[in-house]
């Protein structure tokens, strides 16, 4: 089983994973999260929902969409971030944690001798990743939750600074890996030579 977790096949398909789960939880991040809805709860409440008023034809409004108006037809006009939206960011999220995980656990003999300070110092960006990474994800699973409320913590603060930071920074990990990817590709999918009479 170990044998089979650190074979170039499973890199290969969690590496290209991570890489699109990253790439959809940013351009869900970025473009949904401006409005401020896009950690919602697993339920699909938010502690800030007003409830409804007492007008049957309206709806509950999320005071931060206060831009966006509402139309005759108890409608919003605009798009926001739905709830779809808001599960698309949450549950990649998720999926590119996991998957983090897994690679951790594939490259586990260089990862246990990480936390030294010789290593440390000889590979400062991915040691500054792997710190963003997991204030981005513990920050971005405790909003999800909402385990410690927010007038507590900036969780919000913490999650964005650490995002917009780990983009940079995997940016330049995928770059620096570019060789890798290549080489891999080709081992992986070039094709078999005929045989020749």
């Amino acid at each position: 089983m170990r044998t089979f977790v650190k074979t170039l096949p499973l890199k290969y398909l969690v590496t290209i994973l991570l890489i699109v789960t990253f790439a959809v939880t940013t351009q869900t991040g970025l473009f949904y999260g401006k409005s401020g809805g896009h950690h919602g709860r697993p339920d699909g409440m938010n502690r800030n929902q007003i409830s409804r008023d007492r007008n049957p034809n309206t709806m509950s409004v999320f005071p931060e969409f206060n831009e966006f108006q509402r139309t005759g037809n108890s409608t919003i006009a605009g798009s926001f971030p739905t709830r779809e939206k808001n599960n698309t960011h949450v549950y990649f999220g998720l999926a590119m944690v996991a998957l983090m995980l897994f690679h951790i656990l594939q490259h586990w003999s260089w990862f246990k001798k990480f936390f030294t300070l010789k290593l440390i110092l000889n590979n400062k960006l991915l040691f500054a990743t792997g710190v963003f990474f997991v204030l981005m994800a513990i920050s971005g699973i405790f909003l999800w939750l909402e385990i410690v409320p927010r007038n507590v913590m900036n969780f919000k603060g913490i999650h964005e600074f650490t995002s917009y930071g780990l983009i940079g920074l995997i940016l330049i990990h995928i770059i620096q890996k570019l060789t890798w990817y290549y080489h891999a590709t080709i081992k992986l999918f070039k094709a078999k030579k005929p045989l020749t009479a």
